[in-house]
């Protein structure tokens, strides 16, 4: 488990976590008490403003909001979460893009929702593609201050029956995984 003071961890590009233009999901456990900064959950892909390719997410105690981009060479979309969540307890949090849209979960619940650019998230790959980042952004800042737990990227977006098992039980759920970070073992 990522600790909050120190840990972090950089997965380099490699194709096995490239998400291209097709469905993902994001998913991992959180808990942070932080009232203000920024903190990175996961990043991956680049940095940039508007349609650089790119998907993150990240707490910011300070505006009471956790906030997730998707961009792509066709336009960006942001989602907000009500709330920080920043008190203290383990929260399961989801990224999917499944066809037209992009959502985030909370505890199971969906907090915000929005139509997905189309597009690559990684396109120009060929030009310098950076890989996936947890616990802090890609060029190192934002570290998060807080504890992560069982982080999961999916090439497809997990059904809402998947969404519920894994949540709930932490299900191994095999199909379509390319990177489990269990802080246990690395998958």
């Amino acid at each position: 488990m990522l600790d909050g003071r120190d840990d972090r961890v950089e997965i380099p590009y490699d194709e096995s976590i490239d998400l291209g233009e097709d469905d993902f999901t994001w998913s991992t456990w959180f808990r942070y008490s932080a009232t203000s900064g920024s903190h990175a959950l996961m990043w991956a892909y680049r940095l940039g403003s508007g349609s650089t390719p790119q998907v993150w997410l990240r707490a910011e105690p300070g505006d009471d909001r956790i906030r997730a981009l998707l961009g792509t060479g066709f336009g960006a979309r942001t989602l907000t979460a009500p709330g920080a969540y920043n008190d203290g307890r383990w929260h399961h949090i989801v990224l999917l893009r499944k066809g037209g849209t992009f959502s985030m979960r909370i505890d199971g619940e969906e907090v915000a929702t929005g139509t997905a650019p189309r597009g690559s998230v990684t396109e120009g790959k060929e030009f310098g593609v950076d890989g996936l980042s947890v616990g802090q952004r890609i060029d190192g800042v934002n570290r998060f201050a807080g504890s992560m737990d069982e982080v999961r990227v999916y090439r497809r977006a997990l059904s809402e029956k998947e969404l519920d098992l894994l949540e709930r039980s932490n299900a191994a759920i095999r199909d379509g995984l390319a990177l489990r970070l269990a802080f246990e073992r690395i998958e």
